[in-house]
């Protein structure tokens, strides 16, 4: 069989610049490292085309995902770069368009006030060692009591509907082979696992949503993403 030098040649430069981001950390090789592998992005962009949003700034987008996929990636756990980058890639694009049209229409004022909640009951969580009241949270934003909850509920309930239907997301914007091999990658994971990455990455929602909705840490829950995801992407070498 013959060896395309050129394929060859970009496969050893990889490999190279990789090696040199893990050992140094230094930006200008994570730079390097994002330069290399910016292909996937291009790959990405132009397999979920959407209308309104241009090619270069879906490829920004899935830059986020390649840009943590370097600061993630662990040599040791048996998965090639440019698969675990892929994965990631493809789930930031697919959390960013998911995360523009929402399933569930919040008015702009209670997802203001849910997010300033969120951020109290987070804070006032760590300091207190237990989960803060939503009294403890209104008094900490200086707002009444029933607002938090207003705000809460709305945002509960677009969680839910999202929740209910990403089990069924299809993977729009495909390409029919990526499509296949994208549902064989998710039937490689338990129930969990599939619910967290189609929620992560299908509905837009949070690690410490999810955590709230399993009744678990945020920390557990980016612990089985991790590994949900490094299964994927096992699955689509």
């Amino acid at each position: 069989m013959t060896v395309n030098p050129t394929a060859e040649y970009f496969v050893r430069t990889g490999e190279a610049v990789l090696t040199r981001w893990l050992r140094t950390r230094a930006v200008g090789d994570r730079n390097a490292l994002v330069e290399h592998f910016w292909y996937l992005c291009r790959r990405a962009a132009l397999r979920l085309r959407r209308d309104g949003l241009e090619r270069e700034d879906a490829e920004q987008v899935a830059a986020l995902g390649l840009i943590k996929a370097a600061e993630y990636f662990r040599p040791g756990e048996g998965v090639p770069f440019e698969a675990y980058a892929w994965t990631m890639v493809l789930g930031e694009l697919l959390h960013h368009i998911r995360d523009a049209t929402p399933l569930v229409r919040v008015p702009r004022r209670l997802r203001s006030t849910e997010r300033r909640a969120a951020a109290a009951r987070e804070d006032l969580r760590q300091r207190m060692l237990r989960e803060p009241t939503t009294s403890e949270v209104a008094a900490m934003l200086g707002i009444a009591t029933v607002d938090v909850e207003e705000a809460e509920r709305a945002r509960r309930s677009q969680r839910s509907e999202d929740l209910t239907q990403v089990r069924e997301t299809p993977a729009y914007g495909l390409s029919t082979p990526d499509r296949v091999a994208l549902d064989v990658a998710l039937r490689s994971l338990d129930e969990r696992e599939r619910l967290l990455v189609l929620a992560t990455f299908g509905a837009g929602r949070t690690q410490t949503e999810l955590g709230a909705h399993l009744g678990c840490s945020q920390r557990h829950v980016s612990r089985l993403l991790s590994r949900a995801l490094k299964k994927m992407a096992r699955e689509l070498e």
